[in-house]
């Protein structure tokens, strides 16, 4: 998948992706990155919102994971279960979330799944702002049982 497709899911399957501009700019085996720009995320303070670059760390890591089952060749269902988020600086212009999938977790995980038919994985994310880190994102995603007769998105 290009990250001009996974923008286009996004948008798709989540709409709050579209109006935030998030794009997906770099996907590679294990890691994914996304990024919004400060404009229509912008709060009272001339800075991103705090709900927005929680938002994009969520994309990313609800991205790695969905891309993540497809390779392995599941067609899962992926939600947000929990997650935690550190505001570490202010973020003043184009933002983006890199979430990456670590090795071990991905094995149980992906056990889990296949002995389950569903399963839960922590992710974590860092948003930068440039060269500065502004926040990070610990997450708990879940993988259910793929609906019947859902009509998702085509992927």
């Amino acid at each position: 998948m290009t990250p001009d497709e996974l923008t286009d899911y996004l948008h798709d399957a989540i709409p709050l992706s579209a109006a935030m501009g998030a794009r997906a700019i770099r996907i590679e085996p294990g890691s994914v990155i996304v990024e919004a720009p400060l404009g229509p995320n912008l709060n009272h303070r001339g800075t991103v919102f705090g709900g927005s670059l929680s938002t994009l760390a969520i994309l990313a890591g609800f991205s790695v994971v969905l891309l993540g089952l497809r390779s392995a060749g599941y067609q899962h269902r992926v939600v947000i279960h929990r997650n935690e988020y550190d505001y570490i600086l202010p973020a003043e212009r184009t933002f983006t979330a890199t979430a990456g999938l670590d090795d071990k977790r991905w094995s149980r995980f992906v056990e889990t799944v296949q002995r389950r038919d569903r399963g839960r994985i922590t992710i974590d994310a860092d948003v930068s702002c440039g060269p500065l880190t502004v926040g990070h994102l610990s997450g708990t995603f879940a993988a259910l049982q793929p609906l019947q007769d859902e009509a998702s998105p085509p992927m």
